[in-house]
């Protein structure tokens, strides 16, 4: 569980998994275990905050492949050395393993 304001939780489908963002925009998880009391580890970074976060947007901004396996994430970029403006590159079928 987060003890510092963790936002757009997000479970693994196993259910053993909680991912969620950091205040500075990390992903950060929580492995549960089941049984008669809540029983949960440390967080844990995840992935580093250089990904986007979606500062004022609703929902999450990041996925969970299937398999659990992989993640989906929106990279932020500015301008290259040559001016040019970023490019928006679609994955698809990204969950089939």
């Amino acid at each position: 569980m987060s003890s510092n304001g963790g936002r757009t939780p997000l479970w693994a489908r196993t259910g053993r998994e909680l991912f969620y963002r950091s205040i500075d925009g990390a992903v950060m998880v929580v492995r549960v275990e089941s049984g008669p009391a809540w029983r949960s580890s440390p967080p844990a970074q995840a992935l580093p905050a250089r990904y986007y976060d979606g500062t004022g947007l609703t929902g999450r901004t990041f996925d969970i492949a299937p398999n659990g396996q992989r993640f989906l994430m929106i990279t932020e970029r500015g301008r290259d050395k040559t001016g040019t403006s970023p490019q928006i590159v679609m994955v698809q079928n990204w969950t089939e393993s």
